[in-house]
């Protein structure tokens, strides 16, 4: 059982197969970055959950697009937590509300499940091995943990 005083014991134990950092960490000794942007599409799964999230909150959405009133604190505050909700469901809809990934004991299935649900996954499937071929590394940054 995990309890308080075993974690610092497991940290130790995954510690060798983790390499986490921060980006001020990394910056020093990282070459230029070189951006390229791809735009992806959404998959069913995020576009459904996209538009649920904009389903729920129609009030918030039309005052922002109404001309003779400016918003309110807590309207900007809503704002806010339905543009990270959204973000959130643009990265991976499993980031946004783990209950809707179907679950499998299967490991294959699994994965299948996870990286279809997202295009950006679906992306780096394919990207990954390519770079990996041609003797590129990688960096991924994300502002979501579980993203990552």
């Amino acid at each position: 059982m995990l309890t308080a005083q075993n974690v610092p014991k497991l940290h130790d134990l995954i510690r060798p197969f983790f390499l986490r950092r921060t980006k001020a960490q990394v910056l020093t000794f990282l070459p230029p970055m070189a951006q390229i942007i791809v735009p992806v599409s959404m998959t069913v799964v995020q576009k459904k959950l996209y538009l649920s999230i904009l389903a729920k909150n129609t009030d918030l959405l039309r005052a922002i697009f109404s001309i003779n009133r400016s918003l309110k604190q807590n309207e900007r505050a809503n704002l806010g937590n339905i543009l990270m909700q959204l973000r959130k469901c643009l990265c991976h809809p499993f980031v946004y509300n783990r209950e809707i990934e179907e679950r499998n004991d299967v490991a294959a299935v699994s994965h299948r499940n996870l990286v279809e649900a997202s295009t950006k996954l679906q992306l780096l499937e394919i990207l990954l091995p390519k770079l990996k071929e041609r003797g590129h590394r990688v960096l991924i940054f994300s502002q979501f943990l579980d993203m990552l």
